[in-house]
This record gives C-alpha cells, structure tokens and sequence, in this order.
C-alpha cells in the first residue's frame, strides 16, 4: 500500500489517502489503535493542513505512518482521478431519412357503413 497523503488534521481527525492498488484512491481515517476507511472526502484531506509529530505521537499514530510517498496537490489528485477514468467513444448519431406517413384506414372488418335509416333493414 502507497501512502499519497501524510497524515492531516480534519476537523478532530487524522486522515490520509492511500493507493492500495494502482487504480483506487481512498481515505483512511486514525481509529486509534489502526487506520480504518472513511467518509472524509479526498479533496478535504489534500485540503487539510499537516498534522505534526507531536499530534501523531499523541494520537498512537506510528512513526512508520508519519510519512508518505510524496504530498499530493489537488491538480494531481483531480489528474489522478481522471487517469483512470474509462474512455466512451463518441458515437456519431444521424437522423434517419423520414418516411411518406400514409393515413391510416383501419381495419376493414371494422369499418363503418354508412347508418340507413330505411324500415327493414336490421337497424335501429
């Protein structure tokens, strides 16, 4: 695991971003005894002024975790984030060429003779 971000102050948090694999980028977030996932939002932590040594060793942090890989610049994090971004081509759509519409003359079983008012012929 990379660490991208040395430990900040958010608010009463110490939180950094890590890279456990190439492609992910996530915040973890100092529980006390180990780092855990959080809901801090990765711009807030690049954000975040540093946390110094002695807010670390008072919080339980290890030396080992007081430092990182290299400090990240909210330009390269939103590069970072569009790295990895899947590429959609973009389609070209032309309208089809419209049809002639003819009216529509139903159905002949169902058509409509005209209404003879004539005695005898069935109709009322």
């Amino acid at each position: 695991m990379r660490v991208l971000v040395a430990p900040v102050v958010v608010g009463d948090r110490i939180c950094r971003i890590v890279s456990p694999v190439r492609s992910l980028l996530e915040v973890e977030e100092w529980a006390g005894e180990w780092w855990e996932p959080s809901l801090v939002t990765l711009t807030e932590v690049v954000r975040a002024r540093a946390a110094s040594r002695s807010e670390l060793r008072a919080r339980g942090v290890p030396e080992a975790d007081h430092a990182a890989s290299g400090q990240l610049t909210p330009i390269a994090l939103q590069a970072m984030l569009r790295a990895h971004e899947p590429s959609h081509p973009v389609l070209e759509v032309t309208a089809a060429p419209a049809r002639p519409r003819r009216a529509y003359a139903g159905n002949a079983r169902f058509r409509r003779r005209p209404v003879s008012s004539e005695p005898g012929d069935g109709r009322a």
